[in-house]
């Protein structure tokens, strides 16, 4: 099987598609079932994939058209079986089969939120660009059940054509040295509340922070510890979540901590006493994954995909609703060590049944299907399974 990946993006990459392509193309080109392996990314994109020269090309600084011309030659050098485009965009190769994978539903959910007037524009964006490449690609890969229900209720797309695919995540081998933030290493006694993630309204702080205000003062060994970048469009956002903190009285106790390395992450899962995950909007959220293959005592909104990926290793409460989170984490912060042994080996079990080298295997699967679909059609497409 020949396969090129198309990585087709403005040049920016976020951290967990960083970490999907890192972790996954490696294994690609090892899978037996793949003869050749053209990996194609922006310049931005060539530093620290991996691959060896031979496989990772680059495409020349253009406009749109000229890097859309530039990528079409480039294929159509070689003899070419599929197309993988990770990024929800679609290209026409004409007579080469195309795969696409869904893996934001930020845009397609809540686009506006409370976003930046520009960003929500680009989140609408983002969504025209998936709905249209789902629509015409000969098939999809969802990152999780929850993606594949939105794409058959939502844009009436036939489940036939949308493959699940779960991303991975790599255990903590116990010897790799782990490394304290520099904004953590004066804590002593402190009882560490963890999270982490972008920030950005999707994400759901407001409810973490307001629980956090109704038990601080009566715990005032608690740590509230935000770990995430900010990107530029956010600042004014994240403005308004530190105003929020002083309102509350909790100033003092709020650590932003910013984005932090593996190594740092692996500290704070390690040494939390509770993780929360408050976001509006995931598809397979990594964060999740990695808290688990922590052992991490997990809090979680219920807001769908959550609960598919904690199953039974994490305590819930509804969104938006400060009360029942609040409670939530004084509950499991009274758990005795016995139970909290428990709960943490419960979430390491079910971490570990999200492996990398499972999501190679069905990725190449998927794009088996979608060439045998294809040449069982006589190379031409099949009709989308979708209203008008």
């Amino acid at each position: 099987m020949k396969v090129a990946i198309v990585n087709l993006t403005g040049g920016g990459m976020s951290g967990g598609y960083r970490k999907y392509l890192q972790k996954l193309l490696p294994l690609l080109q090892k899978q037996p079932d793949i003869d050749e392996l053209s990996v194609y990314v922006p310049p931005q994109m060539e530093g620290g994939l991996n691959l060896d020269a031979t496989t990772l090309l680059s495409w020349p600084n253009g406009n749109h058209r000229r890097i859309i011309s530039w990528i079409k030659e480039q294929i159509y050098k070689a003899p070419t079986d599929v197309i993988f485009i990770p990024t929800a965009r679609y290209i026409n190769f004409g007579r080469i089969p195309t795969v696409v994978m869904v893996r934001n539903m930020e845009p397609l959910c809540i686009p506006f939120a409370k976003n930046p007037l520009m960003e929500a524009i680009k989140n609408t964006g983002r969504a025209y660009l998936a709905k249209k490449a789902s629509l015409r690609a000969d098939r999809i890969i969802s990152v999780s059940k929850y993606v594949q229900e939105f794409l058959v209720g939502q844009w009436r797309i036939d489940i036939n054509r949308i493959g699940v695919v779960y991303h991975g995540v790599e255990l903590p081998n116990g010897v790799s040295p782990l490394k304290v933030p520099d904004c953590l290493k004066n804590f002593q006694d402190e009882i560490i509340i963890f999270t982490a993630g972008s920030i950005r309204p999707a994400r759901g702080l407001e409810d973490l922070l307001l629980a956090f205000g109704l038990i601080y003062h009566n715990n005032p060994s608690l740590k509230l510890v935000i770990a995430g970048p900010t990107d530029p469009c956010m600042k004014t956002y994240k403005s308004k979540l530190e105003a929020m903190a002083t309102t509350l009285g909790i100033t003092s106790s709020v650590v932003w901590a910013g984005a932090l390395s593996e190594s740092e992450m692996s500290w704070c899962y390690q040494n939390c006493s509770a993780f929360i995950m408050t976001s509006r909007a995931e598809a397979c959220p990594n964060i999740v994954l990695e808290a688990m293959a922590h052992g991490c005592i997990c809090i979680s909104t219920e807001t769908p995909p959550m609960p598919e990926f904690f199953d039974d290793a994490a305590v819930y409460y509804p969104p938006k609703d400060k009360k029942a989170l609040s409670e939530a984490i004084m509950d499991v912060l009274s758990w005795n060590n016995q139970k909290r042994c428990k709960i943490s080996e419960q979430a390491r079990n079910r971490g570990s049944q999200f492996s990398w080298d499972v999501c190679a295997e069905k990725t190449v699967e998927e794009l088996r299907i979608t060439i045998e679909h294809f040449a069982h059609n006589g190379g031409g497409r099949q009709l989308m399974a979708a209203s008008k």
